[in-house]
């Protein structure tokens, strides 16, 4: 997709900053929840393979931003609802950023209806993850509902609750907020904490409020405590922005409150088999994913039932996106709310970018020039670090999904060439031999490839992970005339404990059976080995 607009969330984009700012120190300080994860790791599997992953992890680049608008370019063969030409809202962290051009996979994009501008679709992001909070409460029409936080997620609430026949009142600390909540007919809002209550009561005729969704970014409890006063007998409270939440118990038995943390923008978010392969959840059984939340969210943006564009506030060309950055969090941007990055219409598509290093260009005698595909965290953390000190290796073009892990890790290591097209690779001359680095799913193509452009090739095990697979591979080397190598890489030949066993083993010339048994610990089911 070339993308048109994107939509800066502030506050997310600005805790991400943040955040890689910090020491490791200030890392661990502020996320302890991962500190104990990296603990629990270390138990199982040893401190020095956590700690290089650990490492592996923090030196990934985040992309920045997950909501965009623009123009499909190029469709993928399972992408048959879309054409070139189709304008379309993207979401997803890690598809929508900011960037010129955006890979998106198939239901994390929508088509924009004809009555609506692209700027407005962009909002497509905070636009879900708000209808998906309203959704967490289970309100009815005519429902009472508190909103909490006007920010442009607060903001986006209460539209769509009175869309949808709510009565709403709300509390954000700024008064410029609550004005331009009043624009949106919401009557009933305040910039008083204190004066919140009386509005509530008077609403619900002393009942309170059917549901309480908090929308602030705060890391203080008072939002949570004042929630569950408001709330009436067995109320809901949804927290869908940022709040401490250490209620106390008795206030919420008192009035059978539930709490609810929504994730994200719906079921199917952070799912792969929703978001990488496509696999859609049933309507019957999901009436609401992430993709039919966007939809509807595009349709109350074509009907006027929500307006985004007095929440527009800033517009920055995409070159001058690090100057915006940095106003941004030097809190020098004036009252922001929606800041949009603009994009030029004629930017050419690069799949393959050289780097400025200092490496000779020219791969030097005895040298072979290598490609890589992939850098996950066990390339980066191994392979790559392992073939950087060898003499006799050239790291010609690593070719990666990410642009800027393609940019980022290429420095790192020392290549020449950066990519996001890994067929540049079997198809450029200079590149004598390539390293699959990818997961394990995409090893068959890598060695069809191989095969199919003659080209030598290693990668980790397994060769593929099909029978189906094999035999296909296995045809083609067999009608292949000159077969290139083929290097399955285990790694664990290298293991001291099977250069110990091969000492034993060393002297033996007749038949051995081994039989071995192996505790490897519990294997997670997100692990690839149920998978694949």
């Amino acid at each position: 997709v070339r993308t048109r607009t994107s939509l800066v969330s502030i506050g997310t984009e600005r805790s991400t900053i943040e955040l890689g700012r910090k020491s490791l120190a200030g890392k661990a300080a502020a996320r302890p929840d991962l500190v104990r994860r990296a603990w629990e790791k270390a138990k199982k599997e040893g401190l020095l393979k956590t700690y290089k992953e650990a490492m592996g992890r923090l030196d990934t680049p985040t992309p920045l931003g997950y909501s965009c608008a623009g123009v499909v370019e190029e469709c993928g063969l399972a992408a048959t609802e879309f054409s070139p030409g189709d304008r379309v809202a993207c979401i997803g962290q890690g598809f929508a950023g900011h960037a010129e051009f955006v890979s998106i996979p198939v239901n994390l994009a929508c088509r924009i209806p004809d009555g609506v501008p692209e700027e407005e679709a962009a909002f497509g992001m905070l636009g879900i993850i708000a209808l998906h909070g309203i959704r967490c409460a289970n309100l009815s029409f005519g429902s009472h509902v508190v909103v909490m936080g006007l920010g442009l997620l607060g903001l986006l609430t209460v539209q769509m609750l009175r869309a949808y026949g709510c009565e709403v009142m709300a509390f954000d600390p700024v008064e410029d907020k609550v004005e331009l909540a009043k624009q949106f007919g919401v009557s009933d809002a305040t910039s008083k904490s204190s004066e919140l209550q009386g509005l509530t009561e008077a609403r619900t005729h002393m009942h309170g409020a059917d549901a309480v969704i908090i929308t602030a970014a705060t890391k203080k409890r008072d939002p949570v405590d004042q929630a569950i006063q408001l709330s009436r007998f067995k109320g809901k409270i949804v927290v869908v922005g940022v709040a401490d939440i250490h209620p106390e118990r008795n206030e919420l038995w008192q009035k059978e409150v539930e709490l609810v943390v929504s994730k994200a923008a719906g079921p199917g978010s952070l799912d792969p088999l929703y978001e990488l392969e496509g696999i859609d959840l049933p309507i019957g059984d999901v009436r609401w994913t992430q993709k039919r939340n966007l939809e509807e969210f595009l349709r109350l943006l074509n009907s006027k039932s929500v307006d985004v564009q007095p929440l527009i506030t800033h517009r920055f060309s995409i070159a001058e996106a690090e100057q915006a950055y940095s106003q941004l969090i030097a809190g020098e941007l004036d009252k922001p709310i929606g800041v949009l990055l603009e994009y030029a219409n004629d930017t050419p598509i690069q799949r393959n970018l050289p780097l400025s290093v200092a490496k000779s260009i020219v791969s030097g005698r005895g040298q072979t020039n290598f490609g890589v595909i992939g850098a996950g965290l066990f390339g980066k953390a191994l392979l790559l670090p392992a073939l950087q000190k060898l003499p006799e290796v050239c790291l010609h073009t690593l070719a990666t999904n990410s642009g800027a892990n393609a940019e980022h890790s290429g420095r790192k290591f020392g290549f020449l060439h950066q990519a996001t097209d890994a067929d540049n690779l079997w198809s450029n001359p200079d590149i004598q031999a390539v390293i699959g680095l990818t997961p394990h799913s995409h090893h068959a193509s890598l060695v069809r490839s191989a095969l199919q452009n003659q080209k030598p090739l290693f990668l980790e095990k397994p060769l593929c992970t099909t029978e189906e697979e094999f035999s296909e591979l296995h045809t083609l080397a067999e009608q292949t005339e000159l077969l290139p190598i083929l290097m399955v890489g285990h790694n664990r030949r290298f293991s001291p404990h099977t250069k110990k066993m091969l000492t034993w083993l060393k002297s033996r010339n007749t038949p051995l059976v081994v039989q071995m048994r192996v505790n490897c610990g519990f294997v997670p089911a997100t692990h690839w080995v149920h998978s694949e």
